[in-house]
């Protein structure tokens, strides 16, 4: 968990100055990109938001699946969405030595504010496109992004729900933990 989430803040191989499970993790948020980036679904609702983000469109896209994950939740895991948010701040709060500082700049204000949570709500996707035009490079044109989110609300929630499916299904699939599985001990290393 701690891995899959810091992911986008670990690069290259600084992977390797973490356990071998945190490891696992990391290189698994890396397999899910790279299936992110190539499936169609994603592609799509990318282009709607090209013409307003551009090169930031798929962090938006990234949002809007979130979105519709914690929307949907109880399709997904048996765990009520809740329970299971406190149990990733909780986690994080363990494992906190291990958090890149970036993410431990924002940690207090995630787990104060619900943030996870908060994106099963219409207003938790626009709060968190706010923060993050606020806060770093992101362009602030989230009343483009929201207009565009409630207009095509059942159409962005169709892609989204068969593309969550689709990584779900990849995730638990062999080949991807075999691709972990060599990254982390390549042919001939043990």
């Amino acid at each position: 968990m701690i891995g899959n989430f810091i992911g986008d803040y670990v690069k290259g191989k600084k992977y390797l100055e973490y356990p071998e499970p945190i490891q696992q993790g990391i290189l698994l948020h890396r397999a899910i990109d790279s299936f992110t980036d190539r499936h169609p679904n994603f592609r799509t609702v990318k282009s709607l938001l090209n013409p307003t983000y551009g090169l930031y469109s798929g962090v938006v896209t990234d949002i809007f699946i979130d979105h519709f994950l914690a929307a949907n939740w109880q399709s997904f895991h048996p765990v009520r969405l809740e329970e299971y948010t406190q149990r990733v701040y909780k986690t994080m709060h363990d494992y906190y030595s291990y958090l890149p500082d970036r993410i431990k700049g924002f940690f207090n204000n995630l787990v104060e504010r619900n943030r996870l949570l908060s994106y099963a709500e219409i207003s938790g996707v626009e709060e968190a496109l706010m923060i993050m035009s606020f806060r770093t490079s992101l362009p602030g044109k989230s009343n483009e992004a929201m207009k565009l989110l409630k207009d095509q609300y059942p159409l962005l929630k169709q892609l989204s729900i068969q593309f969550i499916k689709e990584i779900d299904l990849y995730i638990k699939n062999e080949q991807v933990n075999a691709v972990v599985q060599n990254d982390l001990h390549p042919a001939g290393e043990e």
